[in-house]
């Protein structure tokens, strides 16, 4: 099946049953994404999770929210996984809730480890701190299967197409 592409709108009539989701992002006007993605060797700059209704849970200089009109100007991708149990759903939600709960300084956006991928020294991270791609570890808490270690977006991206049998494009969402 092709994958459709939405509005954003239509994200955020997604019903409250299909949460969360992973999104991978593409700003077509950031230049920290753009390097990101180039030096990985991928599309998307960015990851976060669709976690309601208009609202996005990102790692941006803390983890927080956004709402979906923030994110107009990129492309995104939503991937889903259709198996997932209320119970493995609600299990996510409360671990980004929790995340999210935390004061700002304890969430900070680890901008070592970026320092690091760009220039080849992938290890090279405070283990305090996330890039926005390290916050698909709460793919642990319901997929045995996750084993990725400082992922960058086309990592935890490429790790999804590579389990097509489990997670689905939603849909995708280009600006006008």
């Amino acid at each position: 099946m092709p994958d459709r592409f939405i509005s954003l709108d239509e994200i955020k009539a997604i019903p409250a049953d299909q949460y969360p989701m992973l999104c991978f992002a593409y700003s077509l006007a950031g230049l920290f994404a753009k390097a990101v993605a180039a030096k990985t060797k991928g599309y998307y700059g960015h990851f976060m999770w669709l976690l309601a209704p208009d609202l996005f849970a990102s790692q941006w200089f803390w983890f927080r929210t956004f709402p979906v009109d923030h994110f107009a100007g990129c492309n995104l991708k939503l991937v889903y996984n259709p198996s997932w149990s209320v119970a493995e759903k609600e299990t996510l939600k409360r671990a980004i809730r929790e995340d999210l709960d935390k004061p700002w300084y304890k969430t900070r956006y680890d901008c070592r480890a970026v320092l690091g991928i760009l220039v080849g020294l992938p290890g090279f991270q405070n283990p305090k701190w996330r890039m926005c791609s390290e916050t698909a570890e709460y793919l642990y808490l319901v997929d045995p299967d996750y084993d990725l270690y400082v992922p960058t977006p086309t990592d935890v991206n490429l790790w999804t197409k590579a389990r097509g049998d489990r997670y689905k494009v939603y849909g995708r969402y280009m600006p006008d």
